[in-house]
């Protein structure tokens, strides 16, 4: 299985952060690519880099705000889809992103568990400690960890299909309990 993509290509990053996907997009020629950013913190540091002037960025929630149109590809980095607040609110952005998505369109969603998810419990929050160039700084998060069974479920009621789910970046199989899952889903459609 491939994914194409050209210059041409439409793609929506939920959760553009400050600009590191982005940027490595435009590296490789993507000139069609849309952020959706809900922390004005985070769109400020990405338009203080200067080859983050024009990128285009939506601020809101990706589950809910206006987006501009449709998408080839829409992804997810480092568990940003699970920092939504309850499998409601993820179903509801599954719903929302498929409506986004061109016919032959994917959504691409990168996860990690957390042992929460598996005794049912689902909500996490969790404290990380960056270093930052003013030294160790705390960033919390907060978010709902969907199994891989509630996200298909989840994909399934907004139209869309499981296409693939690896547990690394190089299309490693993935096998249940494994810690990180990529999943691709396409409209149902399409398959």
């Amino acid at each position: 299985m491939s994914v194409e993509h050209n210059e041409a290509s439409r793609i929506l990053e939920l959760g553009s952060a400050t600009g590191r996907a982005a940027l490595a997009l435009a590296a490789l020629g993507i000139t069609q690519y849309v952020g959706v950013e809900s922390s004005p913190q985070m769109i400020r540091a990405m338009r203080a880099k200067p080859e983050c002037h024009d990128i285009y960025v939506v601020h809101g929630d990706f589950a809910q705000c206006h987006l501009p149109g449709r998408f080839d590809l829409i992804f997810a980095l480092v568990n940003t889809f699970q920092l939504l607040p309850s499998a409601q609110r993820q179903a509801d952005a599954f719903q929302h992103l498929a409506q986004h998505l061109q016919t032959q369109g994917c959504l691409l969603l990168e996860c990690y568990d957390d042992p929460a998810a598996s005794t049912g419990q689902g909500a996490f929050d969790a404290c990380h400690r960056l270093e930052t160039r003013s030294g160790p700084r705390d960033y919390r998060v907060t978010g709902y960890a969907s199994s891989t069974d509630e996200l298909d479920a989840m994909a399934a009621g907004a139209g869309l299909s499981l296409r693939g789910r690896w547990s690394d970046w190089q299309r490693t199989s993935w096998r249940n309990g494994d810690p990180r899952h990529i999943s691709l889903y396409i409209a149902a459609a399409a398959t």
